[in-house]
C-alpha cells in the first residue's frame, strides 16, 4: 500500500498519460512533479530540470540586459542609503 497518496496519485497520472504519449520520457503532472513515463522506449536523457544547467550561449540578450536596454541606467544607483 502506497504511504502517500499523492506520490501514487502522479504515478498513476504518469501511468496514463503516457500511455497516450509514449514518445515522451517525461510527464508534467498536474502537482507539478516530473515522472518517468513508464511507456517510454528511447534512450534514457536528462531530467527536465536538469537540461537549464546547459551552459549553452544560445546568443539570446539576458533578461537584465533587456531591461537596461528598455529602460536605461543602472539601477544599483537608486538605492536610497
Amino acid at each position: 500500500m502506497e504511504r502517500n497518496p499523492i506520490a501514487a496519485a502522479a504515478r498513476e497520472y504518469a501511468e496514463n498519460a503516457g500511455a497516450h504519449q509514449p514518445e515522451k520520457e517525461w510527464i508534467l503532472t498536474p502537482y507539478d512533479s516530473w515522472e518517468l513515463n513508464p511507456h517510454y522506449r528511447g534512450e534514457p536523457g536528462m531530467h527536465p530540470e536538469c537540461m537549464n544547467d546547459i551552459d549553452e550561449d544560445d546568443r539570446q540578450p539576458t533578461t537584465y540586459t533587456e531591461y537596461q536596454d528598455l529602460y536605461g541606467g543602472d539601477d544599483s544607483d537608486d538605492v536610497p542609503f
